[in-house]
């Protein structure tokens, strides 16, 4: 900064360099002047930093694009209604007062985005976010554009809140690590498809939109709400803690991949595997209300599947084929059951066909039949009344 005869950028006075800034010029504020800043003229420069010590607030009053990067480290900047454009990356963390107003314009960040630390508070207005860097990341708190558009071929998000702009899209596999502690959390996924999604904080998220993801899906913390909602996953592994899945949808396996989810609390509302030409591998005993099983391929590893639904448990129309035997199935609470087929050596011990199979000693209550029932060669504990 120079003499700071008025707070408008376009006064070459107000420069230290007795000159307006150009788009070569890296421009920084800060404790040498206090001064609020108008940027009252289209602006091209080529790097901007708002470091400690700059207590006002830059002002857009036209549009202002860096040729690299924006570090914002205290002090306000507020975009109103106009367009920044970031050639590289944007950055603003540490402990300092800042206050970020994106406004009602558009944003193009060509690099990663980070907005982190403490003491930021973000108003994301109306505005647009446009991601157009390849093989770059985002890291926020929340997700709240009006429009969030990622361009570049792979791109990894990090939220550490919700993540619900009013609309997102991407042109390829996005991966999010979700990490808030935080109750009430949301997940819209705005039908696109995701490569790698993993949950490893301690709060809780609420799924609000059907899910597809392509690579690895984990939650290793806190807990995944589905809201009725179909997931579409590959490999899925679930920590063993109690409540980390809270399931009234569907969980579908789409092509060939493992599953592990050991907590009894952890519930599948509906898991179908073994899809046709693909292979389930079970790393885990499962605990679905129902199962389907499709025409592929099972590798049971002697774990077991837990059925915990009252109604038409197990699906499985056609025969599918089996490389290594489950060592069980057990049903709890299965009143009714329809039609099903079971390929030969599915288990390697016995199917616990009963009412109430919770407790082996407790194997008890009668199952209506609805339909054929076939167990193929496997050996069962069969209730005396169970139709």
């Amino acid at each position: 900064t120079g003499t700071a005869e008025d707070n408008n950028w376009s006064n070459r006075e107000n420069w230290s360099t007795v000159t307006v800034p150009e788009a070569t010029d890296d421009v920084v504020f800060d404790a040498t002047s206090t001064k609020d800043c108008l940027v009252d003229t289209e602006t091209e420069i080529k790097s901007l930093s708002i470091n400690p010590g700059y207590t006002g607030t830059i002002t857009l009053g036209a549009n202002f694009s860096l040729v690299e990067n924006f570090n914002f480290y205290q002090g306000g900047f507020d975009a109103a209604g106009y367009n920044v454009g970031v050639g590289t990356n944007f950055l603003s963390s540490g402990s300092s007062e800042r206050v970020l107003k994106l406004g009602a314009g558009s944003w193009e960040v060509g690099g990663n985005w980070e907005s982190s630390g403490t003491n930021l508070t973000l108003d994301f207005g109306t505005a647009n976010l446009t991601m157009t860097g390849l093989a770059k990341s985002t890291k926020l708190e929340d997700y709240d554009f009006a429009s969030f558009i990622i361009t570049g071929a792979e791109h990894s998000l990090i939220c550490s809140g919700s993540f619900n702009p009013t609309n997102f899209t991407a042109s390829g596999p996005v991966s999010i690590e979700f990490t808030s502690a935080d109750s009430g959390e949301v997940f819209n996924p705005f039908g696109q498809t995701y490569q790698d999604l993993v949950f490893d904080g301690s709060g809780d998220w609420q799924l609000q939109g059907n899910l597809t993801v392509l690579g690895q899906f984990n939650i290793t913390g806190g807990k995944l709400i589905d809201n009725g909602k179909t997931v579409t996953f590959v490999d899925l592994s679930i920590l063993n803690q109690d409540s980390a899945l809270e399931s009234t949808g569907n969980w579908v396996q789409s092509a060939t991949g493992t599953i592990s989810s050991p907590n009894s609390t952890n519930i599948f509302n509906l898991l179908s595997v073994t899809g046709s030409g693909n292979t389930t591998t079970l790393e885990s005993d499962i605990y679905a209300k129902v199962i389907q099983f499709g025409i592929g391929t099972l590798a049971g590893n002697a774990k077991t599947v837990h059925l915990t639904g009252d109604t038409n448990a197990l699906t499985s129309n056609s025969e599918f084929s089996v490389v290594t035997s489950l060592s069980s199935i057990k049903t709890e609470n299965l009143s009714s059951q329809g039609v099903f087929h079971l390929p030969d050596d599915l288990v390697s011990g016995v199917i616990h066909w009963y009412n109430n199979s919770a407790d082996d000693a407790q194997d008890d209550g009668s199952i209506t039949a609805t339909g054929n029932w076939d167990f193929g060669n496997n050996s069962l504990y069969f209730y005396g009344d169970s139709g």
